[in-house]
């Protein structure tokens, strides 16, 4: 049993390793994610500023330029997606691998006490039985 529980313990930590790392390219996701959306944003800003015939000029290269960070925010977002996929998966498999050994113990515990309960139950029998003949002779 004392090497289930050990196998147990090392299989929680691999998974609560895979989850950090999951977690950690989601909060990257989210970041690439927030700092589009602020682009966005500014570029709608800038765009409004752009209406005065002032600023008519300085937008084109602007929106370019916003332009293009965007398209490689987008690229880093896709590139993320593939690494949450996979990080995703070695979460399942390695929280698959920590649910059998659990299932394992489990029954090994649970073996464990029928056969206590049938020691149990044979004592018992037999305290019956010596009584039972005690009585008897």
């Amino acid at each position: 049993m004392k090497g289930l529980s050990s196998l147990i313990r090392l299989h929680k930590w691999q998974l609560e390793e895979e989850r950090k790392v999951l977690a950690a390219l989601l909060s990257a996701r989210q970041d690439l994610e927030d700092r589009a959306a602020k682009i966005r944003t500014d570029m709608a800003s800038e765009r409004q500023k752009a209406s005065n015939i002032n600023w008519l000029f300085a937008y084109p290269p602007y929106a370019d330029a916003a332009y293009k960070q965007l398209d490689r925010l987008a690229e880093s977002v896709t590139e993320l997606e593939g690494k949450i996929d996979a990080a995703e998966e070695r979460v399942a498999d390695a929280f698959k691998e920590l649910k059998k050994y659990e299932v394992a113990l489990e029954r090994q515990l649970e073996r464990e006490r029928l056969e206590a309960e049938r020691r149990d139950q044979i004592l018992l029998d037999e305290i019956a039985l010596n009584a039972h003949r005690r009585k008897v002779g």
